[in-house]
């Protein structure tokens, strides 16, 4: 899989538990978790990839603290769905200008090889702009 980041802010990744003696590695580091126990994954910058795997089914959740966090902004929380899971399709639509500004950021995970396939626009963003673990 491969991960595009388009700014520096930090994520924190919080890994659920659903079954009794779950083998979770986060970038080759391992913990058992047992079933409804976490684990938070903090401080991650946007420049580096987090790669989790797990014995058991697991429920991962990516937040994303956004640039002014600390004054008052909105952090972001994704659910992130293991890649059995993943659409081949999608549409996505955002507010553009506002109060929130006229930037909107992005996260696309994808496999290796479908890098080009990943179009803004009806155009292919380019492999260069993605990040391989």
């Amino acid at each position: 899989l491969t991960t595009v980041g388009f700014f520096t802010a930090k994520y924190t990744y919080r890994i659920l538990s659903i079954t009794n003696g779950t083998q979770v590695s986060v970038n080759g580091t391992s913990i058992t978790l047992n079933k409804g126990q976490t684990n938070t994954v903090s401080g991650n910058s946007s420049t580096t990839t987090t790669f989790i795997e797990s014995s058991n089914p697991v429920l991962v959740a990516q937040y994303m603290e956004g640039f002014g966090c600390q004054g008052g902004s909105l952090p972001r929380m994704s659910i992130i769905t293991p890649a059995e899971q993943r659409v081949k399709n999608a549409i996505i639509s955002g507010q553009n200008g506002g109060s929130f500004g006229a930037t909107n950021r992005l996260i696309v995970i994808t496999k290796t090889n479908a890098r080009n396939l990943v179009r803004k626009d009806n155009i292919p963003i380019g492999s260069a702009n993605f990040s391989t673990f």
